[in-house]
């Protein structure tokens, strides 16, 4: 038999005294530990209301960390399809650019590359408010300028829990 199915357990669901932010009538918790790729052991914890189906749902690392910092040089075409983890708790840095991706309640983790990271930034970037037209088409223009490989960059990953990667072996990793 898989190992897996021996050890599944179902999620149990319970009643809280938790009001739901939505409508007021008490939450249900589920509270459900596992195994999952890059992240290892965690538990997800998911509130939820019968009455309007509100639903929030958090994740925690079980197993504790080693603080990491990683780094990789950008420049040219072929780096930008290196892949990238990047854990619910990491903060992205890209220093040249002055921009960041911070952590926040409801960060997922995430695979993709460097170009998918850039193309995230411009994402987010649209979204927000500018008081200076220029400066944000010069931002936008240097993010797309990096995306195709024309700007020089780095990219920082500082994660808390260690869990983050950069899968090249031109990445640096200093460890606290």
């Amino acid at each position: 038999m898989d190992e897996n199915r021996e050890n599944y357990r179902e999620p149990v669901e319970s009643p809280t005294d938790v009001e739901c932010p939505a409508c007021g009538s008490n939450l249900f918790i589920i509270l459900y530990e596992t195994d999952i790729p890059l992240e290892g052991h965690i538990l997800i914890q998911t509130y939820n209301c019968h009455r309007c189906l509100y639903k929030k749902t958090s994740v925690f690392p079980s197993e504790p960390g080693r603080h990491v910092r990683l780094s990789l040089k950008v420049g040219g075409k072929g780096v930008l399809n290196t892949l990238v983890y990047r854990s619910p708790n990491a903060f992205v840095y890209i220093p040249e650019i002055g921009a960041e991706i911070s952590p926040g309640e409801r960060s997922t983790g995430y695979v993709t590359t460097v170009e998918g990271i850039l193309r995230r930034l411009l994402e987010y970037i649209e979204m927000m408010p500018y008081d200076n037209e220029d400066e944000f088409l010069k931002v936008k223009r240097t993010i797309e300028d990096a995306a195709e490989g024309k700007y020089q960059f780095t990219i920082v990953i500082d994660d808390e829990t260690g869990k983050s990667s950069i899968s090249s072996d031109m990445a640096s990793r200093e460890y606290d």
